[in-house]
């Protein structure tokens, strides 16, 4: 990657959590020490992951190039220095929204929790 760009990516990335940080339209079961933020694994392995687990979503993420940019910078970082958490990131995409909306809507009694999806993308992305 050309310096130029890791700064344009850096910058987009700083957009993405100003824009999350200063927004009150959260997830409801964001939090800044979720487990996709906290993961040893990087950006390529999470996506691998999520496109074997969930390419709905996958697919949803990749269309937007300025967010896998700044995801993949994100997790450039070590897992206490990321300044904000997966959810608050995506949660700036509607279309990536709806879809994790769409996964607690479905969750029924006996089924996977959202939280707990990714969670397992969490715990198995090394795996990628």
């Amino acid at each position: 990657m050309t310096s130029w760009t890791r700064y344009a990516a850096a910058l987009v990335f700083t957009g993405i959590c100003s824009a999350a940080a200063l927004s009150d339209a959260g997830v409801a079961a964001a939090d800044d020490d979720d487990s996709l933020t906290r993961s040893t694994c990087s950006w390529a392995q999470i996506d691998a992951t999520l496109n074997d687990q969930d390419p709905v979503l996958a697919r949803l993420i990749d269309g937007h190039p300025e967010l896998t940019a700044g995801l993949a910078v994100m997790y450039q970082l070590p897992p206490q220095d990321r300044p904000e958490s997966f959810f608050r990131i995506v949660s700036q995409y509607p279309d990536v929204q709806d879809r994790i909306e769409q996964i607690r809507r479905d969750h029924a009694p006996g089924s996977e929790p959202v939280r707990a999806k990714f969670d397992r993308v969490a715990d198995t992305c090394h795996r990628h």
